[in-house]
């Protein structure tokens, strides 16, 4: 009898505990929520919630990490060798403390993830043209252009034109791209810095993409360079630009098809999933779907934790892997 009452008293702790055991195992897919946006992640609004939702993982982790360390053990007495119920609560107690140190092991693992690649993906989202300095070199560039309907010299940049039309003189063409190949320089050096040192980019569910990324923002660099460069050289109405400007566009696309390759080779699993196919540089998609095959991983382990009897039903479908305490 005394047995019997310890195995009931289990049973009752359980019952107390199955809130938390929700919480647990929900405490994944909450850590989830808001923590990337399919709009315009970049405006102070977007940018204030998905910060909000990042810290919120935080939260959430600390609490998975209590709800697991709360899960009740089943006392152990000698009234074991006379009470079959207190046998079986026993060995329940510790194949459900085992799995709950499994299961919390990865949900923490996927937690400390989704927080790094949430707190990196904002410092993307919040960066802004100008913050490496450029800007103003650009401008400086700017201000060298012909505006629609000016004249210098012998070329006239037509009043109809939508856009500034480029420097006339060769002194000039050649100070325009020096300084914007300087922009260029400038521009680059601060994105590598903030995205792609040591522990940043790589540190992320991108991975060991992270290369391939830097690779192809470097490619733009230098094929944008490589468009300016031959400002210089070439009169304004020379076909050769519009050419070399082709070739630049050429390059860049091309760039974007390795970079989508390595992604696929990486993720096959991602070519279904047309936010990333479609757009592999979106990185909250990118995010999105990597936190949910993430998420998905941790099934397993979650079904090998035994059913809370009385609880909330978050694990009913496991059906025989729980115990049932004898009346």
């Amino acid at each position: 009898a005394k047995g019997d009452a310890k195995a009931k008293e289990y049973a009752k702790a359980l019952d107390a505990w199955s809130q938390n055991e929700e919480d647990l195992l929900a405490a994944a897919s909450s850590a989830n929520d808001g923590l990337w946006d399919f709009n315009d992640a970049t405006t102070k609004k977007s940018l204030a919630n998905q910060k909000v939702a990042c810290d919120r993982v935080l939260t959430l982790r600390a609490s998975a990490a209590k709800d697991a360390a709360a899960v009740p053990k089943a006392p152990d007495t000698v009234f074991k060798i006379l009470s079959s119920a207190e046998r079986k609560a026993l060995k329940d107690s510790a194949a459900r403390e085992k799995a709950i140190k499994a299961y919390a092991k990865a949900v923490d693992g996927v937690m400390v993830q989704l927080r790094r690649d949430c707190r990196w993906n904002i410092k993307s989202n919040s960066t802004k043209f100008g913050d490496s300095g450029a800007k103003k070199i650009f401008g400086q560039a700017k201000n060298l252009l012909l505006k629609p309907g000016h004249t210098a010299g012998n070329y006239y940049c037509p009043s109809s034109a939508k856009v500034a039309c480029l420097p006339a003189t060769v002194g000039q063409r050649t100070q325009y791209a020096s300084l914007i190949l300087k922009a260029l320089k400038v521009d680059k050096a601060y994105n590598m810095k903030r995205f792609f040192a040591a522990g940043s980019c790589d540190s992320t569910s991108y991975g060991k993409l992270c290369s391939s990324l830097k690779a192809d923002l470097a490619s733009y660099y230098a094929n944008f360079g490589d468009y300016s460069a031959v400002f210089k050289s070439v009169d304004p109405s020379n076909t050769k630009l519009k050419q070399e400007y082709e070739r630049m566009k050429k390059g860049n696309k091309a760039s974007d098809r390795s970079f989508k390759k390595a992604l696929f080779k990486a993720h096959p699993d991602f070519k279904s999933d047309p936010r990333v196919s479609k757009y592999p540089f979106w990185t909250d998609a990118y995010f999105d779907a990597s936190a949910g095959n993430a998420i998905a991983s941790l099934d397993k382990l979650k079904k090998a934790i035994p059913h809370v009897p009385g609880g909330g039903g978050s694990v009913d479908a496991l059906g025989g892997l729980g115990y049932v305490l004898p009346r």
